[in-house]
């Protein structure tokens, strides 16, 4: 058995380890899903509590309700409650978009405590209105590239 000493902290060396894929799908806040995939994947590493995903999907058509907010949902494990006074568990980035209606300079990937990926607009030219995405934002062929890392089970209250 392995053990890492650093600093004060002792780690086992046997930490659980796990890959694997999951099928990512945006839904609406008002409920129904909304896209007609061209493609949809999702890859995940698990180390111990932290899970890391990345995640890919491009729509070829829209459906269900016009209404809401979007959210990506479909994600390995649900995130605990690791942050004290929030629903906002940890964040992350949206490297590339196309075909999203509004002028905006970054797209914000938070992850929720009920387990889905909101995505938080930044305006651009120095504007502090930031909102939520919303499904009126997507065009027929979106696209989108997100990563986040976030924590599972034994954290806050």
């Amino acid at each position: 058995m392995a053990y890492l000493k650093r600093g004060n902290a002792i780690v086992h060396g046997a930490l659980d380890y796990e890959e694997g894929t999951f099928i990512p799908e945006l839904r609406s806040s008002e409920g129904g899903s909304e896209g007609q995939y061209a493609s949809t994947n999702g890859v995940y590493t698990k180390v111990g509590r932290m899970v890391v995903v990345n995640l890919m999907i491009n729509l070829s058509g829209l459906s269900g309700v016009s209404a809401g907010d979007l959210w990506i949902q479909g994600l390995p494990y649900p995130p605990d409650n690791v942050l004290d006074g929030t629903s906002y568990e940890a964040s992350g980035s949206c490297s590339y978009w196309t075909s999203y209606g509004p002028d905006i300079s970054t797209l914000i990937p938070l992850v929720a405590q009920q387990g889905h990926i909101l995505l938080n607009e930044i305006p651009g030219g120095g504007s502090d209105d930031n909102s939520w995405a919303t499904i009126g934002d997507l065009e027929s062929t979106s696209s989108f590239r997100i990563s986040a890392t976030y924590f599972i089970g034994g954290g806050g209250s």
